[in-house]
């Protein structure tokens, strides 16, 4: 049948060929977009990684303005109260960091004098908490040392060694125990020209008269040896220590194992009293921290001049009420400042006294800092945009920089140092939730094959990456803190790369093989060719 059949299709093609052609090719086609789409459609995800580390997070508000002279300050407080003093007047020549002005401060001070209070009790605290630590030590250290001499004195006995000393009565042992050492005494009499001698060996070497009225030393033993009062040469007993078949014995064992413990857990540096000392470390820089916030507080009730110049007319009187909306005085000066806009989302996160980092277009060599002097308290609006002119005044001087000059200004709105970081890329957020990629502890990597002159991108994992939610903290574009979630050195995605297992299918048969690459290819120009002949 199948002889036939082929009878059949050859005589078909032989009297037509040309449709058996048009039939051919078109089979080829249809066979190898069907295998080429199949192929296409096989992908596999690779990733790019990067880890966890600890560095240093700087985060700036970045704009661009001009350099003024011959500019007129408006000198305004940062907090609320009653002006005490005025220290200028009109006219007056001033210089940088000059006080100009007083505000009533008595409960900023006080706020101060509680803060230094609770520091030095914070510190007296934790020096109570080392000493009470140190003894506990000493403690600890003395009762192990008791447990254990009370463990190898307890209940000591002397055992005949032999049948005939069996037959004797035993010598009484008395005395506490002081070598510190476990093991066996061994005590022998002998006949000497005193009368009868004994000798001791093992734990300790000694020599004396048997006694049976008064208790003989054991060497320097601590331990003492009395004598029945019938007694002769040649007999041997042994001391052990302990002696572990006291009626004592298992209580002693116990009272030592647990004095151990307790010396064990004092020392830990992960047990109780390590994290009651952490805890009070942890006080005495909450306690240093808060003073400094106070005394920056209270520096705020003193207005200086920002740079030097003349004193203007003050439109306040001593006694008034100002605010940081009242303006205490006005400073003229020939220095240069930078004045610039900034954005209502911007704006908020300045504030007076930031230290910016300013950059030149004409001077491209030149980096200078300057502080923040002030904020306007109102925005101006623009084609319904707010913007908030801002005033940085020069830490120093340049004549290579003129009025009307272009800058650019870094303000470091925040710093967070040996915090945990990642690549900013590697934060994503859904729902207001942010999460970071984590891989698996001991997935399996592979890198991904390069393809032509295209260089590996990524590695494939045996395990899906796993989405940690994190809480981010302070970023400056490239790099985010990560306050919790992570860990240092974990492995995270920084990339998602979709790479196409055809080319890399195509890529290892033709190092295989050694053959062309177009075998693992497309519709090569010998595909359609071999078809038609």
């Amino acid at each position: 049948m199948n002889n036939s059949f082929f009878q059949k299709t050859k005589t078909y093609i032989s009297t037509h060929k040309k449709t058996s052609i048009f039939l051919g090719i078109v089979i080829v086609l249809v066979l190898y977009f069907v295998i080429h789409a199949f192929a296409k459609g096989k992908t596999q995800t690779a990733y790019v990684l990067s880890t966890v580390t600890k560095g240093t997070v700087v985060s700036t508000v970045t704009s661009s303005g001009q350099i003024s002279t011959s500019s007129s300050l408006d000198l305004k407080p940062q907090v609320s109260g009653e002006l005490l003093s005025i220290r200028a007047k009109a006219g007056d020549k001033v210089t940088k960091g000059e006080v100009l002005f007083t505000i009533q401060a008595t409960d900023a001070a006080r706020a101060v004098q509680t803060a230094r209070n609770n520091v030095a009790s914070a510190k007296l605290d934790l020096e109570s908490t080392e000493t009470s630590m140190k003894n506990s030590t000493t403690d600890e250290d003395k009762a192990v040392a008791t447990a254990y001499a009370t463990l190898l004195s307890s209940g000591l006995q002397a055992q005949p060694a032999d049948q005939t000393t069996s037959t004797y009565q035993e010598p009484t042992i008395s005395g506490n125990y002081t070598l510190g050492k476990e093991g066996t005494i061994t005590v022998t009499t002998y006949n000497s020209q005193g009368g009868v001698s004994f000798n001791t060996t093992g734990l300790v070497t000694a020599t004396g008269l048997t006694n049976s009225i008064t208790a003989q030393p054991i060497g320097t033993s601590g331990l003492f040896i009395q004598f029945p009062s019938s007694i002769k040469g040649g007999l041997t007993w042994t001391i052990d220590i302990p002696n572990k078949n006291s009626a004592n014995y298992i209580s002693n064992e116990n009272a030592y194992q647990n004095a151990l413990e307790a010396q064990s857990e004092a020392a830990d540096p992960t047990g109780t009293n390590a994290v009651t000392l952490q805890s009070k470390e942890l006080a005495v820089t909450e306690a240093e921290n808060s003073l400094a916030s106070a005394e920056e507080t209270l520096a705020q009730y003193t207005v200086t001049a920002p740079f030097s110049g003349t004193m203007a007319t003050s439109p306040e009187f001593v006694g008034d009420q100002v605010s940081p909306s009242s303006t205490l005085g006005t400073l003229i000066t020939n220095d240069e400042v930078v004045t610039l806009s900034l954005n209502e989302v911007d704006v908020s996160k300045v504030a007076i006294g930031d230290k910016a980092t300013l950059t030149f277009d004409a001077v491209p060599d030149l980096t200078l800092t300057g502080t923040v002097q002030t904020v306007d308290p109102v925005g101006t609006v623009t084609s319904g945009v707010v913007n908030y002119t801002v005033t940085i005044s020069l830490d120093t001087q340049d004549s290579r920089v003129k009025s009307g000059m272009s800058v650019t200004a870094a303000i470091q709105t925040g710093i967070a140092t040996d915090v945990l970081t990642v690549p900013s890329a590697a934060v994503k957020t859904t729902n207001d939730t942010s999460y970071v990629l984590t891989v698996p502890s001991g997935d399996t990597q592979t890198p991904v094959p390069a393809t032509g002159t295209t260089a590996s991108q990524g590695v494939y994992l045996a395990t899906a990456p796993v989405r940690t939610p994190v809480e981010t903290g302070l970023t400056d574009g490239t790099v985010t803190e990560i306050k919790s979630g992570l860990t240092e050195n974990q492995s995270i995605v920084t990339k998602t790369v979709t790479a196409s297992t055809t080319a890399t299918t195509a890529k290892t048969s033709t190092t295989t093989s050694g053959t062309s690459s177009r075998s693992g290819g497309g519709f090569g120009g010998g595909g359609l060719g071999g078809a038609l002949r």
